[in-house]
């Protein structure tokens, strides 16, 4: 999921915070196992505290071969409204902290899952109207500081999730997810 959202967008959105609250370790167990976007398969394995760890692979060019990523993640939710929030890698400008990408999902059934993302230039323009706290890096990256439940009730308002433009994550049954559940 961290990989999808630094492919499917020139701009990296990073939250300084979650977005919503963390959901019951139940929403979380809905990610257990192995998962696919387009041809990128990721493997997520829950924690007893609600979080969970998303693992994938990634070719480095640099050493011409293959690097495996693991990033923390937490299922969170706010007025019924489900978010998914991986720990990023994003290197900012000097001076931010790392942070979160955010995704709004919604579960179809047990297998397949829509990925929405933040609208960027909608966000942008927040910012630059001062109505969200953030800032755009030298590389046209955004980087917000609202807190957890300020930043869905900002997405609620202004709309800031893409509707066209989502992800569909779908489960892959095999061996391999059963033994990670």
């Amino acid at each position: 999921m961290a990989l999808l959202i630094m492919v499917t967008s020139c701009t990296s959105i990073v939250s300084k915070h979650p977005i919503g609250n963390l959901a019951k370790r139940a929403d979380t167990m809905d990610f257990n196992g192995v998962w696919a976007v387009d041809d990128q398969v990721y493997m997520v394995s829950h924690a007893e505290d609600g979080t969970f760890t998303l693992g994938f692979i990634s070719f480095n060019d640099d050493v011409k071969g293959f690097d495996v990523q693991n990033r923390e993640g937490m299922v969170c939710n706010h007025k019924g409204i489900k978010y998914l929030n991986v720990k990023s890698d994003k290197v900012m400008d000097e001076g931010t902290e790392d942070g979160f990408f955010l995704l709004k999902y919604n579960k179809m059934d047990d297998d397949h899952v829509l990925l929405s993302f933040i609208d960027s230039v909608k966000l942008k323009n927040l910012i630059e109207q001062g109505i969200v706290k953030g800032e755009v890096d030298s590389k046209k990256n955004l980087y917000i500081d609202v807190d957890s439940v300020e930043i869905a009730e900002l997405a609620e308002k202004y709309d800031l999730f893409e509707k066209e433009d989502v992800g569909l994550l779908r489960r892959i049954h095999s061996k391999v997810s059963k033994m990670i559940e």
